[in-house]
């Protein structure tokens, strides 16, 4: 693998912009709950080099504050929520990969530090993620990591 990183411009979803080229990382953060999966998976994906790794962090619709927001209309508009955009659950998101050929190492819910936190409870909160991160509790974090690679 290169030693350094090139920032490629392309629709994820289509391919636009990325024929002709091969990959060998992937990764996002907060970017495929806006996109057709299918498409994405199908057009983009295979661009991998086999051993190609990827990585996403996505929405986790098992915690209740992404669950509201994605299906209480009222709440969606007053967050300025697109119509199309959604979350996962972990197993779904897993399946997704692995029916696409890709090899999953690891698809886990985590982070309970919410973008709006006061910076002054920021300790605290990071404190207390350490903990719920080691108990049934992490189920419902608010994001949900997923990485792994393309066989081969």
């Amino acid at each position: 693998m290169r030693e350094r990183a090139e920032v490629i411009l392309g629709n994820i979803e289509t391919g636009e912009g990325l024929e002709g080229r091969r990959f060998d990382a992937i990764v996002g953060v907060s970017v495929l709950h806006h996109v057709n999966m299918d498409l994405c998976l199908r057009n983009t994906f295979p661009l991998l080099v086999p051993g190609g790794r990827f990585a996403f962090s996505e929405p986790n619709m098992t915690n209740p504050q992404v669950w509201v927001t994605k299906n209480v209309r009222l709440v969606a508009r007053r967050l300025h929520e697109t119509e199309h955009e959604t979350a996962f659950f972990q197993q779904r998101l897993r399946r997704l990969f692995e029916r696409a050929g890709l090899s999953v190492e690891t698809c886990e819910p985590f982070e309970f530090l919410h973008p709006a936190t006061p910076r002054r409870l920021i300790p605290a909160v990071t404190r207390l993620e350490r903990v719920l991160e080691r108990t049934p509790a992490r189920a419902i974090a608010g994001s949900i990591r997923i990485a792994g690679r393309r066989p081969g």
